[in-house]
């Protein structure tokens, strides 16, 4: 999980948050009821409806990880901006450094902002 953590988000682990692994555990590792959910909610929209405890735990959980990630994908972007990231950890690279920097290019060129945060929380959150 930590090399996971470095190679997408470009931080360790231990930095981040101590409850972060055990929300992610909680969004992965679900019990038999929260994976039927699971399963019923990718054919059916479900789970923001269902006032079930292991329901509702998946949802917070996921609420939370969304909320890290937010925080550390603003946090990277007003880095990159202001030229302090690359000051910090060299040239080194990560997948988020480079979908802020191609949101940034693509910004320049076109004016208007390619992915919107929601898309960029989707797309690093699925490269666990």
């Amino acid at each position: 999980m930590d090399n996971i953590c470095l190679t997408v988000l470009g931080v360790e682990l231990d930095t981040v948050s101590s409850s972060f692994q055990e929300l992610y555990a909680k969004v992965l590792h679900q019990g038999p009821l929260g994976q039927a959910l699971s399963a019923i909610n990718a054919f059916v929209p479900i789970r923001d409806l269902l006032p079930l405890e292991a329901n509702k735990k998946f949802i917070d959980a996921n609420r939370s990880l969304r909320q890290m990630l937010r925080d550390i994908i603003e946090k990277r972007n007003a880095d990159l901006r202001n030229g302090t990231f690359k000051k910090m950890i060299g040239e080194s690279r990560d997948l988020l450094t480079y979908i802020l920097e191609e949101s940034e290019l693509q910004r320049q060129q076109t004016g208007r902002e390619p992915w919107s945060m929601d898309e960029i929380i989707g797309h690093v959150s699925h490269a666990y």
